[in-house]
């Protein structure tokens, strides 16, 4: 029985012993899980670490995190390259350790104001670099919170804007400077308009002087031209009675002298005539008084009176003139003027054997008429001078001939009151043509055709 009872207690204790191993076996079996798993977990954090890392130091603006107003739990590759932290893996900075103590201050004091205030907090702050230069960051702090509201840390997002606020102040430098030139331009602007102003009514004054010393000029031309006129009319008239010999049989010498108050008497009312035609066309009270003429017959007119003198002295005149060319209105007394003005220069300066012509063509719109001669020409020089007021070119045959200087001025202005245009060509020593026209269709005032009507009516 002893036996029996002491194999039952071996076999139970068997069992227990048994039962116990297992249990043990199952035991580690679960924490070795729970060791790989805790190793796996573990592994996989640092792995997220790396990555966030990773990521944090790719993004060129500093970022950092705190703990606390003083300590830096972790910052990106950019705070520390700004700070010269070489050890990326070191972590929880004391700001003291890692920036000077003014500026770790000030840093303190707007830290406290995250973690107290528990809101984003936006700031401008002056931070010195690794090498003692400040930079001036626009921060923001931004605590995060955890279930029971508390500050767990605050992310810090910082960028460099010392070059913006740089070139912002030479910004306003700049368009300080541009105001004060603009400020400056404006004023030299109202300057010049009051002086242009000034200078305007100056220029009033001056014109309203002007007119009234034309019309003083004009209305005193008017009073000497008849009062010159009436005692030369009679010296040329008596002057011509005396030297046809019908006061009286004249002595040689007596003669030469009539002829030359004759000429001389003509020469002044000629000179009077021509002062008293530039005045009215200068006032602008000048009017032409135009008919209906036969271009053809007008200019052969004109031919035959000059050829005769022309042939007095020993010049051949020669004429190209179309039978068949237009009629127009014309002022026929003017334009005799101008024909007269210009075939007696070309006579006057042209020596005896020479050569003088006058061609006419018509033209589409004008009829062109062209004065030529072989007398001494002018020189290149002084050919714009012909046309000027009493100016003569000085050469040795012109001053053996007589003349005022008017004659060339004044035939411009009539031509171009018939809507015409003068010209000259001339080679010293060989000799000149003039050529100028005459529109076919001048502009007329209404009231100029009126006077037009009655005089063809008449």
């Amino acid at each position: 029985m002893e036996k029996d009872n002491s194999n039952f207690l071996s076999t139970k204790d068997n069992k227990k012993i048994n039962k116990n191993v297992e249990q043990d076996d199952f035991n580690q079996k679960i924490q070795k899980k729970h060791e790989l798993e805790f190793l796996r977990v573990k592994k996989e954090l640092i792995m997220i670490n790396e990555e966030q890392k990773i990521l944090l130091d790719s993004i060129s603006p500093q970022i950092w995190y705190l703990s606390d107003s003083e300590t830096c739990i972790t910052m990106n590759k950019s705070r520390r390259t700004f700070f010269g932290i070489l050890n990326d893996s070191e972590r929880n900075h004391n700001i003291y350790s890692i920036m000077p103590k003014d500026t770790a201050r000030l840093c303190i004091e707007a830290n406290k104001k995250a973690f107290q205030s528990k809101k984003e907090i936006n700031s401008e702050e002056w931070v010195k670099d690794k090498n003692g230069q400040k930079h001036l960051l626009s921060i923001t702090k931004t605590p995060k919170l955890n279930k029971n509201g508390e500050v767990e840390f605050v992310v810090c997002f910082a960028h460099d804007i010392t070059k913006k606020k740089n070139n912002e102040k030479e910004l306003e430098k700049r368009i300080k400077l541009l105001e004060y030139e603009v400020e400056e331009r404006i004023k030299l602007l109202e300057y010049e308009i009051e002086e242009r102003e000034r200078a305007e009514h100056a220029l009033m004054n001056a014109k309203v002087s002007s007119e009234k010393a034309n019309q003083a000029k004009s209305n005193f031309l008017a009073n000497m031209s008849h009062e010159l006129r009436t005692p030369l009319n009679s010296i040329i008239g008596f002057s011509e009675i005396l030297k046809n010999g019908l006061m009286g049989a004249l002595t040689y010498e007596q003669e030469d002298l009539i002829n030359d108050i004759l000429e001389s008497g003509v020469q002044l009312l000629s000179l009077i005539n021509d002062i008293l035609d530039l005045s009215k066309i200068e006032a602008g009270k000048f009017n032409l008084y135009l008919n209906e003429v036969s271009i053809s017959d007008f200019i052969i007119k004109i031919f035959e009176f000059f050829k005769k003198k022309a042939e007095s002295q020993d010049i051949t005149f020669t004429h190209e003139v179309s039978k068949n060319l237009c009629k127009m209105f014309i002022d026929k007394k003017r334009l005799r003027q101008i024909l007269y003005n210009l075939i007696s220069n070309a006579l006057k300066f042209t020596s005896t054997g020479g050569k003088v012509g006058i061609i006419v063509k018509e033209l589409d719109e004008d009829i062109l008429i062209t004065i030529w001669d072989t007398g001494i020409g002018v020189a290149k020089e002084n050919l714009s001078r012909l046309f000027k007021p009493f100016e003569q070119i000085n050469t040795k045959l012109s001053k053996k001939v007589p003349g005022t200087g008017l004659g060339l001025h004044l035939t411009k202005s009539l031509v171009e009151l018939h809507n015409g245009h003068i010209r000259v060509e001339s080679v010293f020593g060989k000799g000149t043509k003039f050529s100028f026209t005459i529109s076919k269709k001048l502009n007329i005032l209404r009231s100029d055709l009126e006077k037009i009507n009655k005089t063809i009516l008449n």
